[in-house]
């Protein structure tokens, strides 16, 4: 296709492709015009039909300019979508777990103004990170073509085990449609923090005055049996034996953290004894 116009006037002109791939705008100095070879061909916008805009390129190719004077300019080559983008927001099911304690992340990406195809997200501390699929499309996939169009929210998760304070950072990728730029989200991060296992124990004494204090003289009790009972903080039910030892001392330690009603501990005292 041919476009012409007289030198020093401005001119709007439009055409339809189906991709931006191997289209270039060349100022011909071959053809005669006086006026034409002045190095006056910056820039260009790709626009929708209703005139959004979708790209735009700036500079020149002299690679692609028949005489090499910088006057091509190469749309296949130096076109950056205008206002396309990806967006990822993380989050986490716990932000506190005991030591080994199993996590799950989320990550929503989303596409700006245009659609994205090809999307991945990359966490940097947790792998693999898989889609939640809805009949072999993504969840957020609300059209089934495949497309991460805008207004879409599309899912991923990944669940690891945290040995220590951790914070990672994910990021979403994906490729502009009938293109090959690729887009890269902005990171985002998230914390998550080790509770130590709790450890928990006491003495079991004979308390001849009845006060409460284990006083001066009043020996612990050995062999008797004291049990930990409770759910741990995902509601696993946690239950421990423990016989005491020849000071009458117990503990119980490597405990996960409890649920909000913490651990009861019950004491079954000897016989013809009772729990003061």
């Amino acid at each position: 296709m041919e476009i012409r116009a007289s030198p020093g006037t401005t001119s709007q002109y439009s055409f339809s492709a189906t991709a931006l791939n191997g289209y270039r705008i060349v100022d011909d100095p071959g053809d005669g015009i006086t006026g034409e070879d002045d190095y006056d061909m910056t820039g260009a916008n790709i626009r929708t039909c209703d005139g959004t805009d979708i790209a735009v390129a700036y500079g020149q190719n002299p690679a692609f300019s028949d005489s090499n004077d910088q006057e091509a300019l190469d749309l296949g080559t130096v076109v950056l979508p205008l206002g396309g983008g990806i967006l990822i927001d993380k989050s986490v099911d716990k932000s506190e777990v005991a030591e080994g304690g199993e996590v799950t992340y989320t990550y929503i990406v989303n596409a700006t103004r245009l659609g994205l195809v090809n999307i991945s997200v990359t966490d940097n501390k947790c792998s693999p990170v898989v889609p939640t699929l809805s009949g072999g499309y993504n969840v957020g996939d609300t059209n089934t073509d495949d497309v991460l169009n805008p207004l879409e929210n599309w899912e991923f998760t990944c669940t690891t085990n945290i040995y220590e304070d951790t914070v990672n950072v994910a990021y979403a990728t994906g490729t502009f449609v009938n293109t090959t730029i690729t887009v890269d989200s902005p990171p985002d991060q998230e914390l998550v923090t080790v509770i130590p296992h709790a450890v928990i124990g006491n003495y079991v004494w004979l308390d001849e005055n009845g006060d409460g204090v284990q006083d001066a003289g009043e020996t612990g009790i050995p062999n008797v049996l004291v049990t930990l009972t409770g759910n741990d903080e995902d509601g696993v039910p946690v239950s421990l034996s423990f016989y005491t030892d020849a000071n009458g001392g117990y503990i119980f330690e490597g405990l996960p953290p409890s649920d909000g009603s913490g651990y009861t501990i019950t004491i079954t005292p000897p016989a013809g004894m009772h729990n003061h």
